[in-house]
């Protein structure tokens, strides 16, 4: 049995929270390294597409950029507290005491997290409201219901930090808000999904295939984005209350919180490159289930789409990854059109 209370512990257990946390801080740098490669790429894209083929996608450029300068200005803040706590600390004991100070840069990193996830969640519920429609969209308030939940626990959540009433509390706290986070997403993207594949297999029924291919496509888009993002979202929530518990028993955590940390710094990470994933897919028209096409990467942003009759054209915005499978069958089309053209006219001069 491990006696918690003893100096040895206490020293490796600051040694051990401060390896965490450099791990941490490398792996949100490099986070933000490639959120600044995707966001800047996308917006190198959207500048080399012609201006008629630009329209409606400004915003979720902005988003983009958005994203990227909110998680590097949290980034940049949290990586400066240990180097202050490191000049005064020279062992454990003495690190652990002085990170948990209060500072006003955790205030700022939890405003940005907190910003991130309004923004984040926020995008994905106004797609969910543009996809669901008619007798569909009453669903939009599960996910709305803990959205706003979250928004509340993620304000509570620096009120507690502020009021500095301990780690189980605040675990408690960080654990209950990433598990509405990731009920939120989950929610979504099954709505979502289902209402695409639903099209698709309906339309299907009566269309080409080639001409539907567009919403399984896009519900791989969304399914890709937010698995990640999910599945790092429950660990993570299951370390935390294992933290929790931990503390409370007064059992050795040293294990549970190096494996938090590194949940933590995943959790984050796709908490910000999950909706970069999307703008970057419809941009680049590349996926994880979908090779890339042969054409240009401005051709596949600028490439116009094709959809059946009664889509809103909102949607489209969303849906706009398979160029080649639509030009293929508009191409097609027109052949047929051009075909009939000719019969007709040959079936006059017969006449």
């Amino acid at each position: 049995m491990v006696n918690v209370s003893s100096p040895e512990f206490r020293d490796s257990l600051g040694m051990v929270v401060a390896r965490t946390i450099y791990s941490n801080f490398v792996v949100t740098i490099f986070t933000s390294g490639i959120q600044c490669f995707m966001a800047f790429y996308c917006v190198t894209i959207f500048l080399e597409t012609p201006k008629e083929a630009r329209k409606g996608r400004i915003p979720y450029i902005v988003i983009g950029c958005m994203i990227f300068v909110v998680y590097t200005l949290g980034a940049c803040t949290d990586v400066s507290i240990p180097f202050d706590v490191l000049l005064k600390a020279s062992n454990g004991i003495e690190f652990t005491n002085e990170y948990s100070m209060p500072d006003w840069r955790d205030y700022f990193s939890l405003g940005c997290l907190t910003l991130l996830l309004i923004i984040g969640d926020g995008v994905m519920l106004y797609r969910c409201y543009l996809i669901l429609s008619g007798n569909w969209r009453w669903l939009i308030g599960l996910p709305l219901i803990t959205y706003l939940g979250t928004i509340a626990l993620s304000i509570y959540h620096s009120v507690i930090l502020f009021q500095d009433k301990g780690p189980a509390l605040f675990n408690a706290m960080e654990g209950t808000r990433v598990a509405l986070s990731v009920i939120t997403n989950i929610l979504i993207t099954s709505f979502i999904a289902f209402r695409l594949i639903n099209a698709h297999r309906h339309l299907s029924e009566s269309l080409n295939s080639q001409r539907v291919a567009v919403y399984k496509t896009a519900a791989h888009i969304v399914i890709e984005s937010a698995l990640p993002l999910a599945i790092a979202g429950i660990l993570y929530a299951a370390l935390l209350y294992a933290d929790m518990s931990a503390r409370i028993r007064r059992v050795d955590v040293r294990g549970i919180f190096a494996a938090g940390g590194a949940m933590a710094a995943l959790y984050y990470a796709f908490l910000a490159i999950s909706p970069q994933m999307i703008i970057f897919r419809v941009t680049t028209g590349r996926s994880w289930m979908k090779p890339a096409s042969s054409s240009s990467d401005s051709d596949a942003f600028s490439r116009s789409l094709a959809f059946t009759r009664g889509v809103p054209a909102e949607q489209s915005l969303y849906l706009s990854n398979v160029g080649d499978d639509s030009d293929a069958a508009r191409d097609g089309s027109s052949n047929e059109r051009s075909d009939s053209d000719q019969g007709s006219a040959k079936g006059g001069e017969k006449v």
